[in-house]
């Protein structure tokens, strides 16, 4: 009985240490063509935390932001602008400067191009 315990336990410490587990993308994903949704959603959702802490550092209340962007194949965002916005121009611009920090994963896709993404924000 000790033995099992000391194995679920190693199993246990060893999850841990591996750190966070993020959400997998759905398994469709792979299998498209271009990007999808679902695949920037899921970028979006791993910046989450830092999106709050810029709007609770700033006293935002709630709002919506569009955001167009550009993402390429590697993953990056080459390109993004807001197309409407709730917020000062302040916050505005550093929502900006998060949205180019993302990472949406790299695949064999051409770039794709999202005209008016939203960014919604609510006090929690």
């Amino acid at each position: 009985m000790k033995h099992i315990y000391c194995l679920l336990l190693a199993a246990l410490l060893t999850a841990c240490a591996s750190g966070p587990v993020q959400d997998p993308l759905p398994a469709y994903v792979a299998t498209s063509p271009t990007r999808t949704l679902a695949e920037v959603q899921h970028g979006f959702k791993q910046g989450k935390d830092q999106f709050t802490k810029l709007f609770i550092s700033n006293h935002v209340p709630s709002g919506t932001l569009y955001v167009a962007l550009t993402i390429e194949p590697n993953g990056s965002v080459s390109d993004c602008h807001a197309v409407a916005s709730d917020f000062s121009p302040s916050v505005t611009d550093a929502v900006m400067g998060l949205v180019r920090t993302l990472q949406f994963g790299s695949r064999q896709v051409p770039s794709y191009s999202m005209p008016d993404y939203p960014i919604i924000y609510k006090l929690p």
